[in-house]
This record gives structure tokens, C-alpha cells and sequence, in this order.
């Protein structure tokens, strides 16, 4: 998905929180494979949010993830955003 489906998904954020999310999901791919694991989404998101460790888990189950449990930049904003 790219940041112009996501803004419009996410109109609260718009282009710029968007963009954010997308420069710390970057940041966070070290090894340049597209997607980040599950500990890395959660290390990541759970800063982001400022939320308790075991929540962040929780909200990820909400989301779909591929057969490999990756999570790209479509299932990432997904965490960050879910309520």
C-alpha cells in the first residue's frame, strides 16, 4: 500500500504523519528486506506509542499479517494506529 492509500485511510494523520511513520519503519528495516519482524514491530510500535510492552502484541494479532508474520509498512501503520 502506498502513503497516499494510507493518508486517506488514516485521514487523521495525513501525508506528514504518514511520512513519519514510513521515515521510522525505514529507520527501523535494518537489513533493507521490506518488512519487519515481529520483535522489531513490536520494540518499535511500543515506542511510538508509548504504550505498556504487553499491549503492543495484542493490537498486532489485530492485524493481518502474511504467512511469514512480516509486517510491512501497511500492517506497521495498522499497529500504530489501531485504538
Amino acid at each position: 500500500m502506498n502513503v497516499f492509500k494510507l493518508a486517506r485511510k488514516y485521514p487523521e494523520l495525513g501525508q506528514e504523519g504518514i511520512m513519519a511513520l514510513q521515515d521510522t519503519f525505514l529507520r527501523s528495516d535494518h537489513d533493507e528486506r521490506g518488512y519487519l519482524d515481529e520483535a522489531t514491530t513490536i520494540k518499535t510500535a511500543q515506542d511510538l506509542k508509548r504504550e505498556p510492552y504487553n499491549e503492543v502484541p495484542a493490537t498486532l494479532k489485530q492485524v493481518e499479517l502474511g504467512s511469514w508474520r512480516s509486517v510491512e509498512l501497511d500492517d506497521f501503520v495498522d499497529v500504530c494506529c489501531y485504538p
